[in-house]
């Protein structure tokens, strides 16, 4: 489902590249079958000048992206 949100957004989508993992609060990790977990990087030169720190044009699209999937899940 996630990696056919972005690729029909015409994002490039890879699985545990660079990072692996996601981060689970220790409270639930292995105890809790129902537990579940994702994380999603997200370039930062897709919504930052990565120089000045500051929000570039496409950065309320970004965030609108992940919102809306957010929601769904």
């Amino acid at each position: 489902m996630f990696r056919k949100y972005f690729e029909d957004l015409n994002f490039t989508v890879k699985y545990n590249e660079p990072f692996k993992g996601s981060i689970v609060p220790l409270k639930y990790l292995n105890k809790n079958k129902n537990v579940q977990s994702i994380m999603i990087e997200v370039r930062r030169d897709l919504y930052m000048n990565e120089k000045t720190g500051k929000k570039i044009r496409n950065f309320k699209k970004i965030k609108d992206y992940l919102n809306f999937l957010i929601k769904q899940i």
